[in-house]
Protein backbone atom coordinates (compact mmCIF):
# COMPACT_ATOMS: atom_id res chain seq x y z
CA UNK A 1 0.00 0.00 0.00
CA UNK A 2 1.81 3.57 -0.78
CA UNK A 3 1.13 6.76 0.68
CA UNK A 4 -1.70 7.53 -1.85
CA UNK A 5 -3.69 4.36 -0.74
CA UNK A 6 -3.31 5.48 2.93
CA UNK A 7 -4.02 9.18 2.56
CA UNK A 8 -7.20 7.84 0.26
CA UNK A 9 -8.47 5.46 3.16
CA UNK A 10 -8.07 8.57 5.59
CA UNK A 11 -10.19 10.43 3.55
CA UNK A 12 -12.89 8.10 3.37
CA UNK A 13 -13.47 7.46 6.32
CA UNK A 14 -12.63 10.50 7.65
CA UNK A 15 -15.35 11.65 4.74
CA UNK A 16 -17.82 9.25 6.26
CA UNK A 17 -16.91 10.24 9.66
CA UNK A 18 -18.16 13.79 8.79
CA UNK A 19 -21.06 12.78 6.62
CA UNK A 20 -22.29 10.50 9.36
CA UNK A 21 -22.15 13.49 11.82
CA UNK A 22 -23.55 16.13 9.78
CA UNK A 23 -26.57 13.92 9.00
CA UNK A 24 -27.29 13.04 13.01
CA UNK A 25 -27.17 16.70 13.83
CA UNK A 26 -30.04 17.49 10.88
CA UNK A 27 -31.43 14.65 12.20
CA UNK A 28 -31.79 16.05 15.90
CA UNK A 29 -33.07 19.16 14.54
CA UNK A 30 -35.66 17.84 12.68
CA UNK A 31 -39.37 18.18 14.27
CA UNK A 32 -40.86 14.30 13.16
CA UNK A 33 -38.29 11.77 14.32
CA UNK A 34 -37.21 9.73 11.81
CA UNK A 35 -37.10 5.98 11.31
CA UNK A 36 -34.13 3.89 11.51
CA UNK A 37 -34.45 2.73 7.66
CA UNK A 38 -34.64 6.48 6.99
CA UNK A 39 -31.44 6.84 9.06
CA UNK A 40 -29.89 4.06 7.41
CA UNK A 41 -30.85 4.63 3.68
CA UNK A 42 -29.37 8.09 3.98
CA UNK A 43 -26.25 7.13 5.74
CA UNK A 44 -26.03 4.77 2.93
CA UNK A 45 -26.02 6.66 0.01
CA UNK A 46 -23.28 8.51 1.62
CA UNK A 47 -21.34 5.15 1.61
CA UNK A 48 -22.05 4.82 -1.69
CA UNK A 49 -21.18 8.30 -3.13
CA UNK A 50 -17.97 7.61 -1.52
CA UNK A 51 -17.73 4.20 -3.39
CA UNK A 52 -16.66 2.83 0.25
CA UNK A 53 -17.05 -1.35 0.83
CA UNK A 54 -19.81 -1.22 3.37
CA UNK A 55 -23.54 -2.92 2.85
CA UNK A 56 -26.61 -1.51 4.64
CA UNK A 57 -26.58 -4.71 7.33
CA UNK A 58 -23.21 -2.99 8.23
CA UNK A 59 -24.84 0.41 9.46
CA UNK A 60 -25.86 0.69 12.93
CA UNK A 61 -28.47 3.20 14.89
CA UNK A 62 -28.74 2.68 18.25
CA UNK A 63 -30.94 4.66 20.18
CA UNK A 64 -29.87 5.39 24.24
CA UNK A 65 -30.97 7.00 26.63
CA UNK A 66 -29.08 10.36 26.05
CA UNK A 67 -29.72 10.56 22.54
CA UNK A 68 -28.62 8.30 19.24
CA UNK A 69 -25.63 6.46 18.01
CA UNK A 70 -24.80 5.60 14.46
CA UNK A 71 -22.17 3.75 13.39
CA UNK A 72 -20.49 1.83 10.03
CA UNK A 73 -18.12 -1.10 10.33
CA UNK A 74 -16.47 -2.80 7.35
CA UNK A 75 -12.96 -3.59 5.84
CA UNK A 76 -11.10 -2.99 2.63
CA UNK A 77 -9.02 -5.52 1.24
CA UNK A 78 -5.47 -4.39 0.77
CA UNK A 79 -2.82 -6.34 -1.37
CA UNK A 80 0.88 -5.89 0.05
CA UNK A 81 3.11 -7.43 -1.98
CA UNK A 82 4.30 -10.05 0.16
CA UNK A 83 0.66 -10.83 1.56
CA UNK A 84 -3.20 -9.87 1.15
CA UNK A 85 -4.82 -8.46 4.41
CA UNK A 86 -8.40 -6.55 5.51
CA UNK A 87 -8.18 -3.14 7.09
CA UNK A 88 -10.85 -2.58 9.56
CA UNK A 89 -12.64 0.53 10.04
CA UNK A 90 -15.45 1.15 12.77
CA UNK A 91 -16.57 5.29 12.32
CA UNK A 92 -19.25 6.19 14.51
CA UNK A 93 -20.65 9.28 15.99
CA UNK A 94 -22.74 10.05 18.92
CA UNK A 95 -25.41 12.74 20.23
CA UNK A 96 -26.72 13.67 23.18
CA UNK A 97 -30.21 15.25 22.95
CA UNK A 98 -30.47 18.17 25.54
CA UNK A 99 -34.35 18.03 25.70
CA UNK A 100 -34.46 14.67 27.51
Amino acid sequence: MTVGHRSALKLDTTSLGNAVRRLREGLIRCESEPTDEQIRENIYKVIDDLEIPAKREDIKVDHTHSGLTISVSYAVPVDFYVYKTDLNFTPSSAAVDIMK
